[in-house]
C-alpha cells in the first residue's frame, strides 16, 4: 500500500520543510516533496505500520496559520524524491521542544532565548510585580520592546489585546473556530477582531477593533501563563515589531502586514534601483529586490502611491498582464487605476478630494438639500426630526480625507450610528455594524459619478441621501444599512471593472491598500468582482508592495 500524506498552504512553512526531512529517515518513508500546492510525504507498507506513521505525522506536524487543506490519499507511484527540501531555516515564535529550555536558541524553530544571563523566575516576578502594582510593564525580547498594560490602562492609542488564556477569547471577541486555531498556531500572528459587547463594556474599551495576539516569544509566554495565574486572561500590548497579521480571503488566509522585511522577489529592471519609505528599503540588484529594514518613514507620493501597488505586484510576471488595481487608502489618492497603450497611468473612476466634493457634514447637507428629493427629505426631517441636523451640523466642520473610510464616517453620522466626533472611531462604529449584519439581503444605495477634469470622481451625497432616508423609515435596520454602504459600493466597482474590461480586455485586478483590512469590504469584493474577474493580491497590504513599486514609478519618490 502507498500512500500520500499532504499538507497544503498558502504559503511556505520552513518548519514543515524540516519536518519532512526528517520523515525522510522512516523505514516507511519512500519520497518527500514540496510543490505549488504544499508539502507532502509519501510512504509505503502494511496497514499497521502506515497507521502508525499517520499518528505520528499527526502528532509531529504542528498547526500552521498558513496550512489550508491536509489529506492522507491512496497512490499508485511515488512523485517526490528520497532528498531533503531545501529551504531557509524555521523562524519562529516557539515550538513544543523550547519551551523548558528558555534560555538557549532552539534549533528546531529557531527561537530566541526567553532571557540571556539572569535567571527566568526573578525576573518573571519582577515583571509580573511591576505590572500589577504600576498598570504596565516595559522589557525587550531580541530587538522588540514590549509594553504590556492593565485593561484598565488602555488609552485609545493602544490598539493592540495579548490573551494569556485561550480559552477566553470566544467569551471575549467576535471571533470564528478558525481564528482561534490561527491565534494559537505556530507563528502565533495577530488578527484584527471586534470584542464583544459584554467584554468591551466591563473594561470600557475604547476603540471598536484591536489587533489580538496570543505571545509570541517565549519570555511574554512564561509571563503570560504568571497572569493567568492571578485572574488576567487578557491585557494591552504595544510593541516596536509586531507579528504577522492575518485576514481571510475566502478560505484562504492572506497578510495584512509581514511583521518582518519581505523574502527577496525576482522582478524586471526597473528604473531606479533603490528606494526608501514607510520603515523599508527595496533594493534591486541581478535580477531581485532585496529588503531590509530601516528609518525612513517617508510616503509615497500620495498621486502616484496606486501606480506603485500596480507595478509592485504586476512587475513580478515575466511578462506583465494587462491588470488594473482597486487602490483604496486612508491615505493616498484612491479608486481603479490602469495603464494605457501609451505607458500613462489612467483613473478610470476615483474617489474624491475635498476640492472636488462635499467632504464635511454640513457641506454635504447643502449638496442634498439642492436636490428635489433631497430637498423634500430634509424638509421631512426638519418637522419630525430636526435634532438630528442639529447634530450634523454641529459635528466638526473640517473636510474628511476623501478616503472609503470617510465615507463610512458620514455614514455613520448621517445614519445616526455614532455621535464620536473623531471620524476614525465613527468608521470604525459603522463598520462594526456591518459586520454583525446577518441577514440576506442589505438595503440597496446608489453611489453616483462625476466627471472632474476628465476624470470619473465618485460623488456621496446620494449614498448619504439614501442614510438618512432609511434612519427615517426604519432607524432599527443599522446593521443593514451598514452591510449596504460596503457592499453596494463592491457591487459599483464591479461594473466600473466590467466597463474597463470591456474597453482594454483585462487579465486580472489587484486588490491593494491599507482600506483591505475591512473583512466586510474585502469579502464582498472577493464574491462580487471575483465571479467575473481573476483577483490578485500583493504578498502583503503593508509597505513592501508600494516600495517595490517605487522602483518602477518616477514619480513616486522625490529623489
Amino acid at each position: 500500500m502507498k500512500l500520500r500524506f499532504e499538507f497544503h498552504t498558502a504559503r511556505p512553512v520552513p518548519l514543515y520543510g524540516r519536518l519532512c526531512n526528517q520523515f525522510l529517515l522512516h523505514p516507511q518513508v519512500q519520497a518527500i516533496g514540496q510543490d505549488e500546492r504544499g508539502y507532502f510525504i509519501e510512504a509505503e507498507g502494511e496497514q499497521a505500520p502506515l497507521s502508525a506513521l499517520a499518528d505520528l505525522i499527526g502528532r509531529t506536524f504542528p498547526l500552521s496559520c498558513w496550512l489550508t487543506h491536509s489529506a492522507i490519499q491512496p497512490i499508485e507511484q511515488f512523485s517526490g524524491d528520497a532528498v531533503d527540501l531545501k529551504g531557509p531555516a524555521p523562524a519562529l515564535p516557539y515550538c513544543q521542544h523550547c519551551l523548558e529550555t528558555p534560555r538557549s536558541l532552539c534549533p528546531h524553530c529557531g527561537a530566541v532565548p526567553a532571557v540571556a544571563e539572569t535567571p527566568l523566575e526573578p525576573r518573571l516576578s519582577e515583571l509580573e510585580t511591576a505590572l500589577m502594582q504600576h498598570g504596565e510593564v516595559a522589557y525587550t525580547v531580541a530587538d522588540n520592546r514590549i509594553t504590556l498594560c492593565r485593561l484598565d490602562r488602555l488609552t485609545a492609542e493602544d490598539d493592540g489585546l495579548l490573551f494569556s488564556a485561550p480559552e477566553a477569547l470566544n467569551d471575549a471577541l467576535q471571533i470564528s473556530e478558525q481564528g482561534i486555531k490561527q491565534l494559537g498556531s505556530i507563528e502565533k500572528p495577530r488578527l484584527l477582531l471586534m470584542p464583544r459587547a459584554e467584554f468591551a463594556k466591563r473594561h470600557a474599551l475604547p476603540r471598536a477593533r484591536y489587533f489580538v495576539q496570543q505571545s509570541a516569544d517565549r519570555l511574554t509566554l512564561a509571563l503570560a501563563n504568571r497572569l493567568t495565574q492571578r485572574g488576567l486572561t487578557a491585557v494591552g500590548i504595544r510593541q516596536e515589531r509586531p507579528p504577522l497579521c492575518l485576514t481571510q480571503f475566502g478560505d484562504t488566509p492572506v497578510p495584512l502586514a509581514l511583521g518582518h522585511a519581505p523574502t527577496p522577489i525576482a522582478t524586471h529592471e526597473p528604473g531606479r534601483h533603490r528606494a526608501s519609505l514607510l520603515g523599508l528599503t527595496a533594493h534591486w540588484d541581478d535580477g531581485r529586490v532585496r529588503y531590509q529594514s530601516g528609518d525612513s518613514q517617508a510616503e509615497p507620493d500620495p498621486d502616484w502611491a496606486a501606480a506603485c501597488a500596480l507595478e509592485g505586484v504586476r512587475q513580478q510576471d515575466r511578462v506583465p498582464k494587462r491588470s488594473a488595481v482597486l487602490y483604496l487608502s486612508r491615505r493616498h489618492r484612491s479608486g481603479l487605476l490602469y495603464q494605457d497603450n501609451e505607458g500613462e497611468y489612467q483613473w478610470l473612476v476615483r474617489l474624491p478630494d475635498a476640492s472636488e466634493a462635499p467632504l464635511a457634514p454640513k457641506a454635504m447637507l447643502e449638496a442634498i438639500g439642492n436636490g428635489g428629493t433631497g430637498e423634500r427629505l430634509l424638509a421631512r426631517y426638519r418637522e419630525v426630526d430636526p435634532a438630528h441636523l442639529d447634530a450634523l451640523a454641529a459635528l466638526p466642520q473640517t473636510p474628511l480625507a476623501g478616503s472609503f473610510h470617510s465615507l463610512l464616517a458620514l455614514a455613520a453620522w448621517f445614519s445616526g450610528q455614532s455621535s464620536a466626533t473623531d471620524p476614525a472611531k465613527a468608521g470604525e462604529a459603522f463598520l462594526c455594524q456591518a459586520l454583525r449584519f446577518g441577514g440576506q439581503a442589505a438595503p440597496r444605495i446608489d453611489y453616483a459619478v462625476e466627471r472632474v477634469d476628465g476624470t470619473l470622481v465618485v460623488q456621496w451625497q446620494r449614498a448619504l441621501q439614501a442614510c438618512l432616508s432609511y434612519r427615517l423609515a426604519d432607524p432599527e435596520q443599522k446593521a443593514g444599512v451598514a452591510f449596504g454602504v460596503i457592499d453596494s459600493f463592491c457591487d459599483f466597482v464591479c461594473n466600473w471593472v466590467e466597463q474597463l474590461d470591456m474597453n482594454i480586455g483585462l487579465e486580472e485586478v489587484i486588490l491593494a491598500g491599507d482600506e483591505l483590512d475591512n473583512p466586510v469590504l474585502l469579502e464582498r469584493l472577493r464574491l462580487r468582482l471575483g465571479k467575473n474577474i481573476a483577483l490578485r493580491l500583493p504578498t502583503d497590504f503593508g509597505p513592501g508592495t508600494l516600495v517595490t513599486g517605487a522602483l518602477f514609478v518616477p514619480q513616486a519618490l522625490a529623489d
